[in-house]
């Protein structure tokens, strides 16, 4: 039996728990099942085991003289723990402060602590804006300037441990990202070999921060859907319905549509054309603005991010070299360009996105 204290501290460590993705692996071989909630955008995972009410044991073989229990622990997109439940089969919830709640919760931890993981307060770094001086003032004078926004200040820089790359590919070669889900900047903690390249990675992944806040770019939670929505959505437009059509169909703007067409073309083009993606454009525009601006020129530029993607094992073909020189050379006739390009696709009432009606779970079903 556990202390009430001790109770509480188990809750705390369970919602600051998050693993990687090798550990994932770790508890599926371990006998856990695990899949994305479409709907919730969720990471769900659950393993069932027996318990004995009477002595207190647990048997993870199936025992047809003992009822089954699930455990189930539902993660956000990043593995990072929300919620921790247990019920027996075809039976009620288990309170967590039962006797049994509380052997299962130390039993779930035990399995926790042998595939390893990471806690999100202690162990990832957390920066903002204002501890990268520079970064910070090429943002706030781009957002005065040219976007018009507020300097996303607010926005966290998380520093990953190794111990985690294996979420966001950091161990596959990718530098930085932003997450809109979270509203996260996420490097990797490493020993940066220019820590001019690190920030301008920085002032890259800020760009596509501004452009979500200028809705140049949306995902599927900008607009109040799901991701079921959208791969229903998208099975219609790859039917070659046109635009009023689904619109109809779902029950929704035809600008929003347009809206999740356009998102869904942009995923669709990333590894084919993502050197000609405006949004990708812009914000390679905006790194290589940066780097200029702390006295690089564009051929030593240039140099580097060649040598850098063949270090990688990336070749680029001769056309996706002259469209980088021409980034590098041209950054602020880019920036430009895509600019007009993004605000094209951008509605006059940015609440024409917003719809009371979500589309069917599958439009083209039975039926």
């Amino acid at each position: 039996m556990v202390s009430q204290e001790d109770r509480d501290c188990q809750v705390v460590i369970l919602q600051d728990v998050v693993i990687s993705q090798k550990a994932v692996e770790k508890l599926a071989l371990g006998g856990w099942r695990y899949f994305h909630d479409t709907r919730t955008d969720e990471w769900v995972f659950d393993r069932s085991i027996w318990v004995n009410e009477a002595t207190m044991d647990i048997y993870e073989l199936r025992d047809k003289r003992l009822p089954e229990v699930l455990i189930r622990i539902v993660a956000d997109t990043m593995f990072h723990f929300k919620t921790l439940d247990f019920c027996w089969r075809d039976r009620a919830r288990i309170e967590p402060d039962s006797p049994v709640g509380e052997l299962l919760a130390q039993y779930t931890m035990l399995l926790i602590d042998e595939v390893g993981y990471h806690s999100f307060s202690r162990d990832i770094v957390h920066h903002t804006l204002t501890d990268y001086p520079r970064v910070l003032d090429y943002i706030s004078h781009r957002c005065e300037e040219t976007y018009h926004v507020p300097v996303p200040v607010e926005i966290p820089i998380l520093i990953c441990p190794e111990g985690l790359w294996s979420t966001w590919g950091f161990s596959k070669g990718v530098e930085a990202l932003y997450t809109p889900v979270h509203r996260y900047v996420v490097i990797p903690d490493k020993r940066w070999t220019s820590l001019k390249w690190r920030d301008g990675i920085l002032v890259h992944e800020f760009t596509h921060r501004i452009q979500h806040l200028k809705r140049w770019i949306l995902y599927a939670t900008d607009l109040d859907l799901t991701s079921q929505d959208m791969q229903s959505i998208g099975r219609m437009l790859a039917a070659d319905r046109s635009l009023e059509e689904v619109a109809a169909i779902c029950r929704m703007p035809v600008t929003r549509i347009k809206r999740v067409k356009g998102l869904l073309d942009e995923r669709a083009e990333y590894q084919s054309k993502y050197w000609e993606l405006p949004t990708e454009v812009m914000a390679f525009g905006e790194e290589y603005g940066f780097l200029k601006s702390l006295g690089l020129d564009a051929a030593t530029i240039y140099d580097a991010i060649v040598d850098y993607m063949e270090l990688k094992g990336s070749y680029p073909t001769r056309r996706d070299k002259d469209r980088l020189l021409l980034t590098v050379e041209e950054d602020s006739v880019k920036v430009a360009q895509s600019i007009a390009e993004l605000e094209e696709l951008v509605d006059e009432d940015p609440q024409s996105d917003l719809a009371d009606v979500r589309p069917p779970p599958d439009p083209l079903g039975p039926g």
